[in-house]
């Protein structure tokens, strides 16, 4: 909600998001890591990974709270 242009820092804000992360394939630690895509404002796309299939910490960090809440 509201304009690109009243952000200070678009390369920080999460426009995007994959609905549901994934997990890799085989790599050195057996269980894997889980990724998402994100889309930000500044109209880069980045693949973000964390060990565990959570990630709220992040998107929190990421994320504009909506003013309707």
């Amino acid at each position: 909600q509201g304009s690109l242009r009243s952000l200070t820092n678009p390369a920080d804000v999460i426009v995007l998001r994959e609905r549901d992360a994934w997990q890799t394939g085989a790599t050195p630690d057996p269980k894997g890591k889980w990724m998402k895509y994100y889309g930000y404002a500044d109209g880069s796309v980045r693949l973000h990974q964390e060990p565990e299939n959570n990630f709220e910490e992040y998107e929190k960090q990421h994320v504009i709270a909506s003013s309707t809440q």
